[in-house]
């Protein structure tokens, strides 16, 4: 997209791409039945709403084109010698986009018949028409393109916790399920993790919520050091981390939440410009998943674990 926005000036008809190298003496008969008109800047030249019967060429100032509402961002500028209304002349059907003018502006209007007239007296327009087709159909893709990859940025960020950076509950809740289902298909172990800082709020009152943000980054990163590729770990809310291990046995899980323990053991803690005497830890409970087992009793009986971890002092593992 061409970002200046603010070229006005005026281009004659054989400067505008539409009459690019066209010898304007054998169409300049159908000339009589064109005519030139003055847009006011913010005024709809083309709308969804109506039937367009004109092919209009840009001859000064400056026009936008917006996708869904004049009120939504401009896809695209139309500058002096590009044309619009081209494919909703060909197709005969309603313009597909708002084009409006960004400042006052100029247009030379071409009624259908009689460029379809200048069409068949010259292979030259016909050409240069496919050109401003092909080039056309290159933004559209372009738009296309943007906005899926826009539209995959706001997923992917609807699914991930903005300060940890560990997947949020709702990513973890969408994926947990095939997880449990593979696993009982195949009879393959997995392992469920609840994962809790001990005395967080305490942290938070005594030293500022700045520091309560550090450590829950800090925890996540010694978690994300542990992750292997089908794990699945989120923040599951507030200071509580959830981590399902597939393919992983009781024992094994056990072994892997004491080394989160003890990475917690090692986390320097840092308040205001200052290094703090408090050591921080964590509870976990584990609970692994049985034939019997659906979600919900996964969910239940490894929150029971991690409510026995806190009853036991905290800083401890608890498996059921």
């Amino acid at each position: 997209m061409n970002t200046n926005h603010n070229r006005s000036q005026y281009v004659n008809l054989e400067e505008a791409g539409l009459f690019r190298d066209v010898s304007l003496k054998s169409i300049d008969r159908y000339f009589a039945y064109c005519f030139e008109e003055e847009i006011s800047s913010g005024d709809i030249l083309l709308s969804p709403d109506t039937e367009n019967q004109h092919i209009y060429l840009l001859l000064s100032g400056l026009l936008r084109v917006h996708l869904g509402g004049t009120d939504s961002e401009p896809i695209n500028y139309v500058h002096p010698g590009e044309c619009v209304g081209e494919i909703s002349i060909i197709d005969r059907l309603e313009p597909s986009a708002y084009v409006v003018a960004e400042t006052d502006t100029r247009v030379w209007a071409i009624p259908h018949e009689t460029f379809w007239r200048m069409v068949d007296a010259s292979h030259t327009v016909a050409k240069n028409l496919l050109y401003i087709l092909a080039r056309r159909l290159r933004q559209g893709h372009g738009v296309i393109c943007n906005h899926r990859e826009l539209q995959k940025q706001l997923q992917q960020d609807a699914m991930i916790d903005g300060l940890t950076g560990v997947h949020n509950r709702r990513w973890f809740d969408n994926i947990i399920r095939g997880g449990i289902q593979r696993s009982l298909e195949t009879h393959r172990p997995l392992c469920l993790l609840l994962i809790d800082i001990d005395y967080f709020k305490s942290f938070n009152d005594q030293f500022g919520h700045l520091t309560g943000d550090r450590i829950l980054r800090d925890i996540a990163g010694i978690l994300l050091k542990q992750l292997r590729t089908d794990d699945m770990l989120a923040r599951f809310g507030g200071d509580e981390f959830v981590l399902a291990l597939p393919e992983t046995t009781l024992e094994n899980a056990l072994r892997i939440a004491e080394e989160l323990r003890r990475g917690t053991h090692r986390l320097p803690l840092r308040g205001k410009q200052m290094q703090l005497s408090a050591t921080l830890t964590i509870s976990v409970g584990i609970s692994d998943l049985r034939s019997e087992d659906d979600i919900d009793t996964l969910f239940e009986r490894t929150d029971n674990a991690l409510y026995q971890a806190k009853s036991r002092g905290r800083d401890c593992i608890v498996c059921l």
